[in-house]
């Protein structure tokens, strides 16, 4: 994985440019020391952290657990839900949009998302997005497999669609081992200096990329009015 800093916005724009001529998708995170691991990844690696302090711990938290929590998301979900998802690709996405660990990995295709993800908080480290270059050496998803037996990177356009994946062009790549963190040379990791947060923010503002549009309705709109209007 190659490695790239952003420390003003004419280095964005130029990222931003380098990509017109492929299909990339990116992902930003808060905190350059973040892998590319999944939020279900983490709960894995964390669990295992655990046991080693409290080796006499008799609970589990493995594939298995995986597989039992989704289902007893799919089974309490049904009351609240409008459109029943088709399969386990289509549970995930719902599972994960509402917090549930899945072995899912957000990306966007639009860098401006990626970016505001990544500045959204302004903290004592520096951020980073990830780019993959270009989706057309992933696999796709198919909806005939299971999710769970993959062997290879997966890219996954979310058919059951809701306004928030909307609006933040999201999309997923699931991996085989959810505990391993994703590296491939097609990627790069853009560090973004916490020195250039704020104007990176203002920057992705006026480009139409804020609170109220990451997160459509009320709430977005509350966290647009409070950042900016309260800072």
């Amino acid at each position: 994985m190659k490695e790239s800093i952003i420390d003003c916005r004419d280095d964005f724009h130029e990222m931003v440019e380098s990509y017109s001529a492929y299909h990339p998708i990116f992902r930003g995170v808060r905190n350059k020391k973040y892998e590319l691991i999944s939020n279900f990844g983490r709960c894995l690696l964390n669990h295992k952290e655990v046991l080693s302090k409290y080796p006499d711990l008799t609970y589990v938290v493995d594939g298995n657990h995986e597989l039992g929590t989704l289902n007893e998301f799919k089974r309490r979900a049904i009351p609240y839900i409008i459109s029943t998802p088709n399969n386990d690709w289509d549970w995930l996405t719902l599972a994960q949009h509402h917090g549930l660990p899945t072995r899912l990995l957000d990306w966007t295709t639009n860098p401006l998302v990626a970016l505001f993800f990544a500045v959204e908080v302004d903290d004592e480290n520096d951020a980073a997005i990830y780019a993959l270059k270009d989706t057309t050496v992933l696999c796709k998803a198919n909806a005939e497999e299971s999710p769970f037996e993959i062997i290879e990177p997966t890219l996954l356009y979310p058919a059951h669609m809701t306004s928030r994946v909307i609006n933040q062009s999201g999309l997923f790549t699931l991996h085989s081992n959810p505990e391993e963190a994703y590296n491939d040379d097609a990627i790069t990791k853009y560090i973004i200096k916490r020195e250039v947060f704020s104007q990176l923010n203002s920057m992705a503002d006026k480009y139409g990329i804020n609170e109220s549009t990451i997160y459509p309705g009320l709430d977005g709109i509350t966290k647009h009015i409070r950042k900016w209007k309260y800072y």
